[in-house]
C-alpha cells in the first residue's frame, strides 16, 4: 500500500487521542489507524532502533507473506507492536512527522487509543497485565517491607514463579524498592505539598512531579534533582503525579476521561499558580 493509497493528508488536524470523538474506541477504525501508521513508519525507519515496538514492526512487515503490505499485517503482529510500546515516547522528538505534521504521526497516543479500545471491546486487561500496570500500588505494598520483597526478588524460585505467572523472565534484572520513598524523605525533610500561607513567592517557587520511578524505585534522582535546584523547602513545592493511585493504568485513566471529561488537574493547578514545573 502507498502512502497515497492510504489517505495520510485526509488526517490533518485529527485528534490522535480524543475519547469523546466519533469512532474512538471503534475496533475497525483504531485498526485502520494502526495500518496507517505502520505505512508511514515503514517508508520512514527513523526509530528502527529506538525500542522493540518498531523492531517487531518492521520485522513483520519485511517476512516474505507481508512484503511491506501493511493490509497484509496480521492483527497479531500489530497487537506486538502496541503491547511492547510503554510510553517513553522517545519516537516523538525523531519524528519527522509527528502533529502539527498534517499526517498526524503521534504513536504514543495512538497505543493509548489503542488499549483503551481493547478494554472498551474486549473487557478489562488480563491479571498480569493490570498487575504490571498498577507501578503505585506495587510500591505501596513493597516499600514497608523492601529489604523482604527485594530478596524475594533474587530468589530463584520466586522468579521462577514469577516467570510462569507474570511473564516476568527468570533472569530479568528488576530494579529494587527503595526502603524510604521520595514521598516520605520530602515530608521528613519538612517539604510543602501543596501551596500555602508563607511559602516564597510563585517567582521562587518550583511545583515538582515525581512519579512512582523515582518515588518508590530510584529516589535518589529526586532528591537529586532538588540538590540540583539549590533551593530550601520553603521556596520547592513538592506535588505527587499519582495517576496511578487514581485509575490502575492508563488504559483506564482513558476510560475515565471518556466518561467525566477530564483527567488529573495537578499539573494545571500548579500552572494556574504560576508555578515553573519540573
Amino acid at each position: 500500500m502507498s502512502v497515497a493509497e492510504t489517505g495520510h493528508p485526509a488526517v490533518e488536524g485529527q485528534a490522535t487521542l480524543d475519547p469523546s470523538s466519533p469512532g474512538f474506541f471503534d475496533r475497525p477504525a483504531v485498526d485502520k489507524e494502526l495500518r496507517r501508521v505502520a505505512d508511514i513508519c515503514h517508508t520512514c525507519r527513523r526509530c528502527y532502533s529506538l525500542c522493540p515496538s518498531f523492531d517487531v514492526l518492521f520485522r513483520a512487515l519485511d517476512r516474505p507473506d507481508v512484503e511491506g503490505e501493511v493490509d497484509d499485517l496480521p492483527d497479531r503482529d500489530l497487537a506486538d507492536f502496541s503491547d511492547l510500546c510503554y510510553e517513553c515516547k522517545l519516537c516523538i522528538p525523531h519524528c519527522p512527522y509527528y502533529p502539527p505534521h498534517r499526517w498526524n504521526v503521534d504513536v504514543p497516543r495512538l497505543v493509548m487509543r489503542d488499549r483503551a479500545a481493547r478494554v472498551k471491546n474486549q473487557g478489562k486487561p488480563r491479571f498480569r497485565d493490570r498487575v504490571l500496570a498498577s507501578a503505585d500500588a506495587l510500591g505501596r505494598l513493597a516499600t514497608p517491607v523492601a529489604p523482604v520483597v527485594n530478596a524475594l526478588n533474587e530468589s530463584r524460585p520466586v522468579r521462577v514463579l514469577m516467570e510462569k505467572t507474570l511473564g516476568v523472565h527468570r533472569d530479568r534484572m528488576l530494579p529494587r524498592w527503595a526502603e524510604e520513598t521520595f514521598t516520605e524523605w520530602w515530608r521528613r525533610r519538612g517539604g510543602a505539598t501543596v501551596p500555602g500561607d508563607g511559602l516564597a513567592p510563585s517567582s521562587d517557587r518550583v511545583a515538582l512531579f515525581v512519579t512512582c520511578l523515582a518515588d518508590t524505585l530510584f529516589p535518589q534522582v529526586g532528591q537529586a534533582t532538588v540538590t540540583v535546584l539549590d533551593v530550601d523547602a520553603e521556596s520547592v513545592t513538592v506535588r505527587l503525579t499519582v495517576l496511578e493511585e487514581r485509575f490502575p493504568s492508563v488504559i483506564d485513566a482513558v476510560l475515565a476521561i471518556e466518561t467525566t471529561g477530564r483527567s488529573s488537574s495537578r499539573m494545571e493547578a500548579a500552572a494556574e499558580d504560576g508555578d515553573p514545573t519540573v
